[in-house]
This record gives structure tokens, sequence and C-alpha cells, in this order.
């Protein structure tokens, strides 16, 4: 369901929500791109409001960026992520877990960020919330799906 731009209080006008934008402009000001090696591809590992701050600041530059984003909530609506997807400087790897329900918020009016996901089912928490949870991710990166991704195979050994 697509709420009337004049109705829809919580996106900005380039089609984000307004909460995500300013959270996106309190962590950019802590990256000092000067510091970076931009001719290389720079790498934002971020989880939930962070997948969303990733995202949102490499919109921004033009650095060639690799996301790699867990359990992302949808960022805006369906011009944000179109001009999101034409942006060639930018690779997402997008985790999702089948039992995160962060992934579907906010659920109208918004769309996600990517089509693809790489899905993590294997290990799954009591409750509903803690499968959003940092913990709950790491357990299923355990698993030997991981193993056969070639972008992160060194990634096992990085875990605690």
């Amino acid at each position: 369901m697509e709420l009337p731009r004049s109705l829809n209080m919580f996106k900005t006008d380039d089609d984000v929500h307004i909460g995500y934008k300013k959270y996106a402009d309190m962590c950019i000001d802590l990256i000092d791109f000067e510091e970076l090696d931009t001719s290389r591809r720079i790498t934002f590992t971020a989880h939930s409001m962070g997948a969303i701050a990733a995202s949102l600041i490499a919109m921004r530059h033009p650095y060639r960026f690799d996301l790699v984003l867990f359990g992302s909530p949808k960022p805006g609506g369906k011009d944000f992520v179109k001009h999101f997807k034409a942006r060639e400087n930018i690779r997402v790897y997008n985790y999702m877990h089948t039992d995160d329900i962060v992934q579907y918020f906010p659920f109208i009016d918004y769309v996600p960020l990517t089509e693809e996901y790489i899905m993590l089912n294997h290990s799954r928490k009591d409750n509903v919330i803690s499968n959003h949870g940092m913990e709950c991710y790491i357990d299923n990166m355990r698993n030997e799906v991981t193993s056969n991704i070639p972008q992160f195979r060194n990634l096992q050994s990085l875990l605690p």
C-alpha cells in the first residue's frame, strides 16, 4: 500500500524514512573518508539501523562500497530503492534470518533495499525479538552454508 506523499509525514523528499536519515547523518560524521584508501572498495558491515545508515552513507559518495548487512529494515519507498539499485558502485550482501521480523518494518509504503537475500535459518531463538539480535546472526554464520560463499570463507575465523 503506497500512501500519497502529502499524507506520509515520515519520509523525506528523497523517499527515505526521516528517522533513518537523521541517524545516518549522525553516523556519517564519525567517518573520515580522507583517512580511507578510496581507490579500493570500502566495506561496511552493519546490523539493523546500522545497515540502514551504511546504505544511506554509501548513496552519498562516489566511492566503491561493499555493504554486508544483517537484519536490515526497509529504508524507504520505491523511488529511493530505485535510485539505490541504479548505483553501480555499491554491492550489497544482505543477510536475513527467516524468523527476523525487523526485515518487514516499516510495514506500509516501504520496500526492501534488495530483492536478493542470503537467507539464514539454521539456528533460531526462543522468542521472536531475539531472532533479530546479532547473536542469532552469528550463530547462523557459523553454519557450514557460510563456508560455501566465496567472499566470506575467511569470515568464520573472525567469529567469536
